[in-house]
Order: C-alpha cells, then sequence, then structure tokens
C-alpha cells in the first residue's frame, strides 16, 4: 500500500506474473545451488588433491559433506513464518501441512542433485550406477536425521532448531569437515567400496526413516513448541492487545494536582475515575 496502490493487487496480470516469478525461483533453488555446492565444495576442492584416485577423493568429501548437511539443513525443522502461518495462525492439519512440504524438499533434492552428481562424478571417474545413488543416498540422510529428531522429541520432550544448533553439533561440524578435506591432503580417503555400502546403509535408512515420519502424530504439539519464539513477534493478536494497552494507558491523565477529599479505598476509587 505504500508504493503500489492496493487495486494492483487484485490485477490478474500480476498475479499470474508472480507466479511466473515464483516457479523460475522454485527451478534456480532446485538446481543451481545444487549445482554450485557440488562444483565449489566437492568437485572443486578434490582438483587440489592428487595424492589419491580422483573417485576415492570425490566420494569421501561427498560422503562426510553430506552428514554435516543431513543435521545442519534438515528442512522440517526451520522454523520459517510460513509454517507458523499455516499452523498456528491459520489452524492448517499440521501432519498433512508437514509431509506435503517436506515431501516435497526431499523430491526436490533428488531431482536437484542428480544431473549434476552424473556430471561432476564422470568427470572424476565414479562409475555412473553410484552417481544415480548419490542423491538418494543424500536424502536418505536427511531422512534418517529428522526421524533421530523427531523420535529424541518422542523421549524427551525437546524440539531441535536448525536454526539455534547445539554446541555439539558445531562441535561435530568441526570435525566432520577436518575428516572430509584433511586426509586426503596426505592421500587418504575412504575406499570407493566402503562409501558405496555406506551409501546403501543410508537409503535404507532412509527409507526406513520416512515410514516412521509419515505414521509420527505430534507434529502440532512439536511445531508449538518451534514456534514459540514468533508467538509475541507476528501474532497479531498481540499487537492488537499491545495495540489496546497503550491506548488506555495514554487515556490515564498523568496530572499530578488532580486529588480528593476521600480516605482509604474511596479516595483511591475517586482518583482513578477522575484520572
Amino acid at each position: 500500500g505504500r508504493i503500489l496502490p492496493r487495486k494492483v493487487y487484485s490485477i490478474q496480470f500480476f498475479k499470474i506474473f508472480a507466479c511466473i516469478l515464483a516457479v523460475i525461483w522454485e527451478i534456480i533453488s532446485a538446481f543451481f545451488g545444487k549445482f554450485l555446492y557440488l562444483v565449489c565444495m566437492v568437485t572443486g576442492i578434490s582438483l587440489l588433491y592428487e595424492k589419491a584416485p580422483q573417485d576415492s577423493v570425490f566420494l569421501h568429501i561427498l560422503f562426510f559433506l553430506t552428514m554435516i548437511g543431513a543435521y545442519m539443513n534438515t528442512y522440517m525443522f526451520n522454523p520459517s513464518n510460513d509454517k507458523y502461518y499455516a499452523m498456528i495462525l491459520m489452524r492448517m492439519n499440521a501432519r498433512e501441512y508437514t509431509l506435503s512440504n517436506y515431501g516435497y524438499d526431499v523430491i526436490k533434492v533428488i531431482v536437484g542433485f542428480m544431473p549434476f552428481t552424473i556430471m561432476t562424478g564422470l568427470s572424476r571417474n565414479v562409475p555412473v550406477m553410484i552417481c544415480i545413488l548419490i542423491p538418494f543416498f543424500i536424502a536418505g540422510a536427511k531422512l534418517s536425521v529428522a526421524w533421530l529428531s523427531l523420535r529424541r522429541y518422542k523421549l524427551t520432550g525437546k524440539c531441535t532448531n536448525e536454526n539455534l544448533p547445539a554446541r555439539v553439533g558445531w562441535v561435530m561440524t568441526g570435525i566432520l569437515l577436518a575428516a572430509a578435506y584433511g586426509p586426503v591432503y596426505f592421500g587418504l580417503a575412504l575406499p570407493v567400496w566402503l562409501v558405496l555400502i555406506l551409501m546403501v546403509l543410508m537409503i535404507g535408512t532412509g527409507i526406513f526413516a520416512a515410514v516412521k515420519i509419515v505414521s509420527f502424530d505430534e507434529y502440532r504439539e512439536m511445531y508449538q513448541i518451534l514456534l514459540a519464539d514468533k508467538q509475541n513477534g507476528v501474532d497479531y493478536r498481540e499487537n492488537v492487545k499491545k495495540a489496546a494497552q497503550d491506548q488506555s494507558r495514554k487515556a490515564i491523565s498523568q496530572d499530578i494536582t488532580i486529588t480528593s477529599r476521600r480516605k482509604g479505598f474511596e479516595y483511591l476509587n475517586e482518583l482513578f475515575i477522575k484520572r
């Protein structure tokens, strides 16, 4: 309303244009970011290490970085505004909303990584079958961590917040980063066959975790805890309540010359009424 007139928002053309922009951004976020990640963090770095086979170096670095991304970027435990609006303010079904959005994010991971893991993997002499398995391995790792976080909430009532990782999370990130880039500097890397076994195991645990995630039935209670810090800052009811309180305070006179001749509680009551 400050920049554009309100009537502009009702024009169908602008709604279609906004939808097109949203689709373009979704495609960019699904593919371009993953391409940069593989080129810069995995393939580009692996070019610096020539003491070990390039396929082993590529898979070694990718494996440990995937472990970091599995718990630092969960998708499910990101307390974003859209979750607050939908599940808390609009009272949408928390389970259906979570599963539909999380399922979409997992599919986007698989589809977004697939062409680039094949392209970059083949350039580092990784077998094509392993290149195809990598996106499913990444998705399986995220699913497994999400299920462990849900199980932790079920047992302890503590909710994971990926925007506020615990100290142990930062410590683990440092250790895994050192494990990803340190050994290959000295020509040491996990053998291809071992990474393949670990990937298959993670895909299996991911399938098991997906079943558990679908059957989890406490999403609303969990998100009420996760999104609690947004209630005072975003909830319009709190803003209305605060505005009413401010207006009431302003309506009370601060003139200290207002007084009363009565005694006791009658004095206080008349003073209050006059003010």
